[in-house]
């Protein structure tokens, strides 16, 4: 009975437990609505907000909140602003329009202080402390983070991230790191103020306006596929230094000024002290962009590398605008960006361009009108020094242009190196290969002096083999030389083609030294060495060979012309010649030659055979003499000179000269003047005479001679047939008529030619003459005939006779090419000329 009393009772306080405990819990939970709605409706009552933020500033985070409202995803603030404990910031680090904020407690976070929360926000304004180093613009867009959702887990001592996601620029970011808050009372590390700190972390400060030019570059820089990035960071506030990052850049689908990619790939990192670049990528058409990079803020230094392998002319358009305007004021063209592989050595910043090496290839680059192909070579710059090392490259050929050029304007390949010190204001240039030089000439046209020896040479056929250096001070085109080595097949040097030359020639300050010299001919030859000075008008050599001499008057002074024109050698000859020869005035000329020649043809010799001399130039007077010759059967021997002075318009020359056994009849044939076959004679002779070459020699000639001539038949002569017929005439019983000898001694003045003991005679005759001859008059002379020979008893019976003989005195008249023959004594109606005579005897 008891306990069943005792249960009633326990369950009646049971039940007004629970009754009491439901209503409280019904009360409650009104309250709680209440209280949320008005939360939302209402907010956080602002005495009681200013009251958390105050508490939470003095946690150390420096934040304000405008208004706070509870919803079902948490708490919404609006108008969050996070501030720097730096006295020179006046803004708020980030400002955030609407932020909602849901506080995740975890077991034992209440001992530890810390306080978790999830974090959307929306329309986050970012402005940068002084200590990051760099200012933005008011409108950059920077500045604005479309949205963000992350976890923070905030204590004293710092504010975690995790789970971040944002959208920023249009890249999704995720990210997760650590923000070290800057305690006040704390000193920095090693007592180094911000400023050393900026000083330090960003070697420069970056000012709007250079953030503003670089948005701008970036402008052209469009994402239209996914863009992703993966960022893991520490910011230390107490030393930023000592903050790092790493990140991770994925996009798809980008255009870069104007030029379409398929990928970008990014990796970085910053570990104080070393900013990296770990691996950046741009990908075309399976093909690449690479790069890789790394600054030490410790030391200053920066290291790295880049490189292309995207074959695409619109690359071009990724160089910098002012790579651009250097392109074409060089006038250089390039059809794509070359394939390059670029290392930077350890440098500072300012010394970027300083400590550069790779290597490069390109497909067509165009210089000044001259193009190359597959073209590939390394290059590196060190400090002042910039090389080109290993260039190969194939010259197209411009054979179009042959004849305007005069050679063949043939293409081929070449190797060599480009030097540019720009310390010592020089530049070298070394190639070998195989192509025509002419191509060179509008590439280095402004180096007037290469031009100037290229213009030389000219190659009509093929091209050559060649190697070359050339170079100068370009503050002092004086210093310009060129070392040039040729080896070639037909090959022209001013006005001589060259059937095979191997050629060594080195110019500099105004002279142009050929040595060695190596010419061939055929089994001909030529070798020594020469050196032409421009500033002098001369040139020095010292040669000797077999090949003709007029091939190499030709190529050293072609204007001289006295192998070309006045003596004129031909068949095997040698030559060796060691002197100078100065051209502009000839008075520095001073040179001497040993010349044997098969044939040498000049003027008043007319042909000479096995000719053996010496000439020497002394001044403007150019002597052969020692001369040896064979001359139409004979022999002769003798000198002759001629002046060659610029100054004058005349040219003088004087003939010594001796010969015997001269066939008469070979002379006449050369001389193309007609004969009979019975003509014949053996003619010896000696001449003294000077002479103008540029006039004939009867108008300009003085001097003596002695011409005899034995064995001979002349009755066929011209001079002497008109004579032959009229003695015929005169003296019908002569059918047969012989002139078997002539001597004569001679003087020319005024345009003369004068004798006063011309005898010529036969075996029944003898006859003497004395008269003149010149172009104008022709000839004016009178013929005594005598019947009788000037031997033994025929002389005395003509000197019986010699009233009657005085009937045969004829005159000779006329011109060379007709002369007429009359009787001296007798009617001049009775006088003939050959043709006359040659009917009257009929």
């Amino acid at each position: 009975m008891v306990s069943r009393s005792i249960s009633r009772r326990a369950a009646k306080i049971t039940y007004r437990v629970v009754t009491k405990f439901v209503r409280f819990l019904c009360v409650l939970a009104v309250l709680l609505l209440c209280v949320f709605v008005f939360l939302r409706i209402y907010g956080v009552p602002q005495p009681v907000l200013r009251h958390i933020i105050k508490r939470v500033n003095n946690a150390g985070i420096p934040v304000s909140v405008e208004s706070v409202r509870l919803t079902l995803r948490g708490w919404q603030a609006v108008n969050v602003k996070y501030y720097s404990r730096n006295p020179h910031d006046l803004e708020p680090l980030f400002r955030v329009r609407e932020m909602f904020v849901l506080r995740r407690d975890m077991f034992g976070d209440e001992d530890c202080g810390s306080w978790k929360i999830d974090v959307d926000a929306q329309d986050i304004r970012i402005t940068p402390s002084v200590e990051w180093g760099v200012e933005l613009p008011v409108l950059s867009p920077v500045r604005r983070v479309d949205s963000a959702r992350l976890t923070i887990e905030m204590f004293p001592e710092r504010v975690e991230f995790s789970d971040a996601r944002m959208s920023w620029l249009g890249i999704d970011f995720a990210a997760e790191g650590v923000l070290i808050k800057k305690d006040g009372s704390e000193t920095l590390q090693s007592g180094r103020s911000a400023g050393d700190i900026l000083k330090r972390f960003f070697p420069k400060f970056v000012s709007a306006e250079e953030v503003q030019a670089l948005e701008n570059r970036f402008r052209s820089f469009k994402i239209h596929g996914d863009a992703g990035l993966d960022l893991k960071f520490v910011v230390d506030a107490r030393d930023y230094a000592r903050s790092t990052f790493d990140l991770v850049l994925n996009a798809r689908d980008l255009e870069i000024r104007k030029v379409d990619f398929d990928g970008l790939e990014f990796e970085g990192s910053y570990h104080y002290p070393d900013l990296i670049v770990k691996r950046m990528e741009v990908e075309r058409n399976g093909q690449m962009i690479s790069a890789e990079a790394s600054y030490n803020l410790k030391t200053g230094m920066i290291e790295g590398g880049i490189g292309n392998r995207i074959t695409s002319s619109k690359l071009l358009l990724l160089a910098p605008q002012p790579i651009m305007d250097f392109l074409v004021k060089a006038q250089l063209q390039i059809e794509e960006l070359p394939q390059f592989q670029l290392q930077v050595d350890s440098c500072r910043p300012e010394e970027l361009m300083n400590s550069v090496s790779g290597s490069f290839a390109v497909n067509d680059v165009t210089y000044a009108g001259l193009l190359l192909e597959a073209v590939r070579g390394d290059f590196r710059r060190k400090d002042e020094l910039f090389e080109i090392t290993g260039i190969h490259a194939a010259i197209d050929g411009q054979e179009e242009r042959a004849a305007e050029v005069g050679s063949s304007m043939r293409g081929g390949s070449v190797n060599g190196r480009v030097q540019w010190d720009a310390g010592r204001h020089r530049f070298g240039v070394t190639a070998q290969g195989s192509f025509d030089p002419n191509l060179l000439l509008k590439p280095l046209s402004i180096v007037r002096i290469a031009t100037n020896v290229i213009d030389r040479f000219y190659f009509p056929e093929e091209q050559p083999e060649i190697s070359l250096e050339l170079g100068a001070d370009y503050t002092d085109w004086k210093t310009f030389y060129l070392d040039i080595h040729g080896v070639g097949r037909n090959a022209g040097f001013e006005e001589a083609l060259i059937p095979q030359i191997n050629i060594s020639a080195f110019y500099s300050n105004a002279v142009l030294t050929l040595d060695p010299i190596a010419v061939m001919d055929g089994v001909d030859f030529l070798k020594g060495s020469a050196a032409v000075d421009f500033r002098q008008d001369s040139v020095t050599f010292d040669a000797f060979g077999s090949i003709n001499p007029e091939l190499v008057e030709r190529a050293v002074y072609p204007d001289f012309g006295l192998f070309g024109r006045h003596l004129k050698p031909s068949g095997d000859t040698k030559i060796k010649a060691k002197g100078i020869l100065e051209w502009q005035t000839m008075q520095f000329t001073d040179f001497e030659a040993e010349i044997e020649a098969e044939r040498l043809d000049i003027p008043i010799i007319v042909g000479l055979d096995d000719v053996s001399a010496t000439v020497i130039g002394e001044g403007p007077n150019i002597i052969v003499t020692n001369a040896t010759y064979g001359l139409y059967g004979g022999k002769g021997n003798g000198t002759f000179s001629i002046t060659l002075d610029p100054s004058r318009t005349n040219l003088p020359y004087v003939v010594d000269m001796e010969l015997d056994g001269i066939d008469y009849k070979q002379m006449l044939e050369y001389a193309g003047k007609k004969c009979g076959e019975r003509t014949k004679g053996k003619l010896s002779a000696k001449v003294a005479v000077t002479a103008d070459m540029k006039q004939h020699i009867l108008d300009s000639a003085s001097g003596s001679g002695h011409v005899e001539l034995e064995e001979g038949e002349l009755a066929d002569v011209p001079v002497f047939k008109g004579f032959s017929k009229m003695m015929r005439v005169v003296s019908p019983g002569f059918k047969f008529f012989s002139i078997t000898r002539f001597s004569m001694d001679f003087t020319l003045n005024n345009g003369l030619i004068r004798t006063e003991n011309a005898l010529f005679s036969g075996d029944v005759f003898h006859a003497s003459a004395h008269g003149t001859y010149g172009l104008a008059e022709g000839y004016n002379a009178k013929v005594q005939v005598n019947m009788l020979s000037d031997k033994g008893l025929y002389k005395v019976i003509r000197m019986i006779t010699s009233p009657i003989s005085r009937l045969f005195e004829f005159r000779l008249t006329g011109p060379l090419e007709s002369p007429s023959w009359s009787l001296n004594n007798f009617n001049p109606a009775m006088g003939h000329s050959g043709k006359d005579a040659s009917k009257h005897a009929e």
